[in-house]
């Protein structure tokens, strides 16, 4: 248990100076047939991608740290080229009043881009790090988008930012942050993109954090073995982070840091990324108060 505590304590300690950038992300499961179609080593031509094909893109890569600068590049230009078709599809409204924003997403890419500001910090923090992952094998990373069910479509927009995996192939960690969203006024978002150099649409928002609540439990090896919840320790201070959604799809959620970071967000039915739910039933009782439905798109 030494071993595990002092693991435990290295992890949330990479976890909390990262804030919200804790995307370290098990890839979408793409055949390595498909995902051969696409030359990653020379330019590509953005208008031809398709959700599908900008997927296929960045398997293989991951979640972008072996990403070469074509990709890099050709993540953010899609992401460009998605926002503007998206306004122009949907305006006046944007991203945030979408009927397909709410629900499960799996991170499949955070790349950084050529314009984020040198103080910015690559997405990952510490997880995505060698000692992280030296000590800490990453099962799954995902953002998901709720709404607190209580007034309907006026009822408040949360995130939720959830993280597992292994320590030192013993033990399971999961680390979960529970946030609230709300509009970045066009004022705030001017003077960001002023700062960093980084567009950012009418969908910009500040995702306000807790305590990171952290998790621990026995898992046996093999497939089909069920965790067992050890206890659960909400610690360290709350946070809060600046994302845009320049598009949102039936399929995938484009998403953009203030400093320039990329995201591509892959929506997922499976069951896996409905485990932090476990989680917070044995947390304490004020970390529980969740009364959202995300079984459904709004």
């Amino acid at each position: 248990m030494t071993h595990t505590c002092a693991a435990i304590v290295i992890l949330s300690w990479c976890y909390l100076s990262n804030g919200f950038s804790y995307h370290f992300n098990k890839n979408l499961r793409l055949s390595a047939r498909s995902a051969s179609k696409i030359n990653c080593d020379e330019p590509i031509t953005v208008e031809a991608l398709s959700e599908d094909e900008i997927l296929k893109l960045v398997n293989g890569t991951d979640s972008g740290i072996k990403a070469n600068d074509n990709i890099v590049k050709t993540v953010d230009e899609w992401i460009a080229a998605a926002s503007k078709t998206f306004n122009e599809t949907n305006y006046p409204s944007t991203a945030l009043e979408s009927p397909f924003l709410v629900g499960n997403y799996e991170v499949s890419f955070v790349g950084t881009s050529k314009t984020q500001s040198s103080s910015g910090n690559p997405a990952g923090g510490g997880y995505r790090g060698v000692l992280g992952r030296f000590i800490y094998k990453n099962e799954g990373l995902y953002q998901h988008i709720i709404r607190e069910n209580k007034n309907g479509s006026n009822s408040p927009v949360g995130v939720i930012n959830y993280i597992t995996g292994r320590v030192l192939g013993l033990f399971t960690l999961s680390v979960i942050l529970k946030g609230v969203v709300e509009a970045v006024s066009r004022e705030e978002r001017e003077g960001l993109t002023a700062r960093y150099g980084t567009p950012l649409t009418a969908g910009t928002v500040r995702a306000k954090f807790g305590s990171p609540l952290l998790g621990l439990g026995w898992r046996g090896r093999g497939t089909g073995k069920k965790t067992r919840l050890l206890g659960a320790l909400s610690v360290g201070p709350s946070s809060e982070v600046v994302l845009d959604t320049p598009s949102v799809s039936p399929t995938l959620r484009t998403g953009r840091g203030s400093r320039g970071s990329t995201f591509l967000f892959a929506r997922t039915s499976s069951p896996a990324a409905e485990g932090y739910r476990a989680v917070l039933e044995t947390a304490p009782v004020e970390e529980r108060e969740l009364d959202e439905d995300c079984s459904g798109w709004e």
